[in-house]
């Protein structure tokens, strides 16, 4: 009878029939084996929602009894789990395995389960789960007796324990300092307590140290005797230790002491860190706050938590502008620290993997990043982040996050065994289930499935003729007349005067009321003399559907990116930017190939090749652009230098201090956007612009949205499966080589 089931269930499987009646039915009978079967074949077709389901589901279906769900089932259902990107709950599951497997253990279910729960704790950077798998290996008991292994594993692992303890209180006070402290990642807070407070005994005084034992102090959160430890500082020592001390005043919810211990930070990007979320708390200005975030950055620009403090506060700053980096900044700390962002998505009841991917809205994944930096522990480290969680099991449990290295990102390392961990745990599942899944009744069907689908995943241009794509990939830009309503643009300019006139602190970005000279309480667009301020950003109300707003614009954007399934923006609000007038008579009216405002959108200090998710910049005119008006100034030829840049450099380029001008001096072409309301330019994320003063005596009315895709460019893929955005970068760096 049970065979009969398997054998509908996986035939159902394989002509991909999940959530059929059948599938359903034949689910009910045959309970938890059969769901994480299909759990597995979820993960094979990386449909990671799906798949964790029935992976907890399987888990559930079997704790419905006194003794809990299966080891054999809490195994593969705990290694499924973290393939799916349940971190959390498949380490639980994982433990549960390695302590409920019995003698009659056949098939070694608790060596295996423990073997590859510290694989994956090891490779997640889970020191704490990881160090409770090594103390579990020695309590592995078979039939009353302490395995022999196991007990020869353990001694092994006290006497590391006690090499490193002696290792980290020799040498010179700060080196020894620096590696007691570092005893918490591998061994835990006893041991580097124990080792710092060993070397307080020889160096009561000696600031290193101090600093060392206040930061764990905060960590752990025992904040009393950190008050009084930075108490019994001496007037020498305690301006070495202004970090330490202001971390514990932000603890302790006192902005004004962590303001004043941080007063003039310089480059030190600590202490910028410490001053930005002083002045968050103080004064609730997230734009002060992004400011000295971004100096951090610059600092330290691979640090978790300054990352994540600057993507939240400039959400907050301006929560409705769409060209910030919210979106990028965000792919770039789940790249960077996966277990973190699961964790607080889960924290928030979010689900941070959908069967796409991680698609998520903007809010979801502001929302998932304020949480992940709320969760980070008081000693405020820049280096390596450290958070509380409380696990899936109920323990609090300490996490650390090492700073990202210059190779393969944390999360394609994580994961780049997943197709070999579901091949080996389902060939246990169909071993424990006794019946084997039949071939395809067609040889080589689903080799034919999976190229037909590759075939239908590549896009065929349906609007841009070849010849317009191949002017694209020679200029990197593309103007599209006409391609939307002049008479939108006429009335979201008569809307944006009324605003401007009536509300500019609400609809003004930066509007200060109380600074009269900058005042538009007299702005008139017909009077130059009103205009008071050389740019506005605008902010607006509306927000369209650009397939609805430009329909002959997003067929374009979907030829040059490669179709819509690859592309998150699908909105574009009525956010403008105006250029009035020019505050510097000296400027040039066209920037020189050495000028500094030369720049890409979306820059970072560290720009990688495989990051960007920027697919493209866009100009939409709200009105006649006539050249000397404050036009935007593009560098054509700039696309080809920017790539073999950052071909050279995989591990990334900053574009933020050092902008353009070292691009824009090798370039030979130069124009500048003219055109009429409702023309539209698509330009290439990695052309070089610039804008120009504007003495025309005309505003200048444009919008500047970006175009964002689900995942980052990726111009080695395939020839054919390039989109015309990849291809110009696949082409420029194949010149060079």
């Amino acid at each position: 009878m049970a065979e009969e089931l398997y054998l509908r269930l996986f035939s159902e499987l394989n002509d991909s029939r999940f959530d059929s009646r059948e599938t359903s039915e034949v689910l009910a009978q045959l309970g938890a084996p059969a769901v994480a079967f299909r759990g597995f074949a979820h993960a094979r077709r990386h449909a990671w929602a799906s798949a964790r389901a029935d992976f907890r589901a399987a888990l559930g279906e079997q704790s419905s009894g006194d003794a809990g769900p299966s080891p054999l089932i809490s195994w593969l259902c705990g290694a499924g789990l973290f393939v799916a990107r349940d971190y959390d709950r498949g380490l639980t599951a994982l433990a549960h395995a390695a302590a409920s497997a019995g003698p009659d253990d056949e098939v070694g279910v608790a060596t295996r389960a423990r073997k590859i729960a510290l694989k994956f704790a090891t490779a997640i950077g889970w020191s704490q789960e990881a160090r409770e798998i090594r103390e579990a290996i020695a309590k592995f008991n078979i039939h009353g007796a302490k395995h022999l292994r196991a007990h020869s594993l353990e001694l092994q692992r006290q006497a590391a324990i006690r090499r490193r303890a002696q290792q980290a209180v020799a040498g010179p006070p700060e080196q020894a300092a620096a590696k007691a402290y570092s005893l918490l990642y591998r061994d835990g807070p006893a041991a580097a307590t124990t080792a710092l407070d060993t070397l307080l005994g020889r160096h009561p005084d000696h600031p290193e140290v101090l600093g060392a034992r206040l930061r764990l102090e905060l960590l752990l959160d025992q904040l009393e005797a950190a008050e009084e430890r930075a108490a019994a500082l001496s007037d020498e020592v305690a301006p070495q230790l202004r970090a330490e001390r202001a971390a514990l005043a932000l603890a302790w919810g006192d902005a004004n002491q962590a303001m004043l211990l941080t007063q003039e930070p310089g480059d030190d990007g600590r202490l910028l860190y410490l001053r930005a979320l002083a002045v968050r708390l103080l004064l609730n200005d997230p734009g002060e706050s992004a400011a000295l975030l971004e100096q951090a950055r610059v600092a330290m620009p691979r640090s978790i938590a300054i990352n994540l403090a600057l993507a939240v506060a400039r959400h907050h700053h301006d929560p409705t502008r769409f060209d910030e980096d919210l979106e990028r900044r965000f792919d770039e700390l789940l790249e960077w620290a996966p277990g973190l962002l699961a964790d607080a998505a889960a924290g928030v009841r979010l689900e941070l993997w959908s069967d796409q991917g991680p698609v998520l809205t903007r809010e979801e994944k502001a929302t998932i990043l304020v949480r992940a930096h709320g969760m980070l522990t008081a000693e405020c480290d820049v280096a390596i982040a450290t958070y509380a969680c409380r696990a899936s099991d109920g323990r609090l449990s300490l996490r650390h996050v090492a700073p990202p290295s210059a190779g393969q990102p944390h999360l394609a390392r994580l994961h780049k065994d997943d197709a070999e961990h579901i091949s080996q745990h389902e060939a246990v599942l169909v071993w424990s289930i006794g019946v084997q899944p039949p071939r395809p009744e067609h040889p080589g069907a689903r080799e034919a499935e999976a190229e037909a689908e590759a075939e239908a995943a590549v896009w065929t241009p349906r609007y841009l003729s070849p010849e317009q794509i191949e002017q694209f990939l020679t200029d990197g830009f593309i103007m599209l007349p006409g391609v939307f309503d002049p008479e939108l643009a006429r009335r979201w300019r008569e809307d944006g005067k009324r605003r401007m006139r009536e509300e500019p602190e609400k609809w003004i970005r930066g509007y200060d009321p109380t600074d009269k000279a900058h005042s538009f309480e007299n702005f008139s667009a017909d009077d130059p003399e009103t205009w008071n301020r050389a740019r506005v950003d605008l902010l607006g109300p509306e927000t369209l559907v650009i397939e609805e707003f430009a329909p002959k614009a997003w067929a374009a954007i979907c030829d040059l990116l490669g179709g819509p399934g690859r592309i998150e923006t699908r909105t574009w609000g009525n956010y403008l930017i105006l250029n009035l007038r020019d505050d510097d008579p000296l400027a040039s009216l066209r920037p020189g190939p050495h000028a500094s405002s030369w720049h890409i959108d979306d820059p970072s200090p560290a720009t990688r090749i495989d990051r960007i998710r920027n697919g493209l910049v866009c100009i939409a005119l709200f009105d006649k652009l006539l050249p000397r008006s404050g036009n935007t100034w593009l560098a054509p030829d700039s696309v080809g230098h920017v790539a073999r840049e950052l071909a050279a450099h995989p591990e990334g380029v900053d574009f933020v201090n050092n902008r353009g001008g070292h691009i824009t001096g090798k370039c030979e072409r130069f124009c500048d956007v003219t055109g009429e309301a409702g023309d539209i330019l698509l330009m290439h994320p990695l052309m070089m612009h610039s804008a120009s003063p504007n003495r025309s005596g005309r505003i200048r009315w444009m919008a500047n949205p970006m175009v964002y895709l689900k995942q980052p460019l990726d111009p080695f893929r395939p020839v054919e499966e390039l989109s015309p955005v990849e291809l110009a970068i696949h082409r420029a760096i194949s010149s060079s080589a």
